[in-house]
């Protein structure tokens, strides 16, 4: 696939993430600043940004092949200090996926409500 077409199928993908979260009652989602690299707070710029869940880098792929590592790294390497990398990724006719580390996601499970993580 070509730069050009790369690029139309990746913004692609950060539009319909940001519809998902929109949609989802986060209201304040929106791409994030690809063009200059460099988000609001001077670091580097996620792909969609949401204030309502600033705790969150947020990294988006739309790949039919490659690895989730290497969109996840990408999340870790550019989030801030107090940033849980998140890397969300799908393929064609298929659902969003979310990825995050163990150790992160013990993070946000531990901050919900008790009897949330009962059965």
């Amino acid at each position: 696939m070509g730069k050009i077409n790369s690029r139309r199928k990746g913004a692609a993908a950060e539009r319909a993430f940001r519809d998902e979260l929109r949609e989802a009652g986060y209201e304040d989602a929106i791409r994030g600043c690809q063009y200059s690299a460099i988000g609001a707070d001077g670091g580097a710029a996620p792909d969609v940004r949401c204030d309502s869940l600033n705790k969150f880098h947020i990294e988006v792929k739309h790949r039919e092949r490659g690895c989730t590592r290497d969109g996840y790294n990408q999340a870790k390497r550019d989030a801030s200090e107090e940033q849980i990398p998140m890397f969300a990724f799908r393929r064609n006719y298929n659902e969003w996926l979310v990825c995050v580390s163990l150790k992160d996601f013990f993070k946000v499970v531990r901050e919900l409500p008790k009897d949330f993580q009962k059965l």
